[in-house]
């Protein structure tokens, strides 16, 4: 019996995880265009955030309490992207499961971060 239930736990963290899509620059780029639901959000914490953000973006912090990101994201159907500095920083991650933990359909991860996005000269704002 123990078997089976840490075989199901397991599944549906594997699942839960699969959910979570992966987009690239353009994959954005073309999500900026194409979906008016589209909400990018950066995900650096205080430590990590350094004044600017894709413009277009919104700064949630992973670490930001429950209700704050309720407040900030009242759909759960919108199309959610997360981000971070660079492929090596796992908030974006953190917080895009998190999303999907919290009942959040369409959240995927732009893994490449402000650092891509900025090297490819695309337009950041200061916040």
């Amino acid at each position: 019996m123990k078997k089976i239930t840490i075989t199901a736990l397991l599944l549906m963290t594997c699942s839960l995880f699969a959910s979570i899509k992966s987009v690239s620059t353009n994959d954005l780029k073309n999500l900026k265009i194409s979906d008016s639901s589209l909400v990018i959000i950066d995900a650096r914490t205080t430590q990590w955030f350094k004044g600017e953000i894709i413009q277009g973006a919104i700064w949630l912090p992973s670490d930001s309490s429950d209700e704050t990101i309720l407040a900030a994201l009242p759909s759960k159907d919108a199309t959610i992207v997360t981000y971070c500095f660079s492929e090596s920083c796992p908030l974006a991650g953190h917080l895009a499961e998190r999303l999907v933990k919290m009942g959040y359909k369409n959240v995927s991860e732009y893994s490449a971060g402000f650092k891509e996005w900025k090297s490819e000269q695309l337009p950041v704002r200061s916040y």
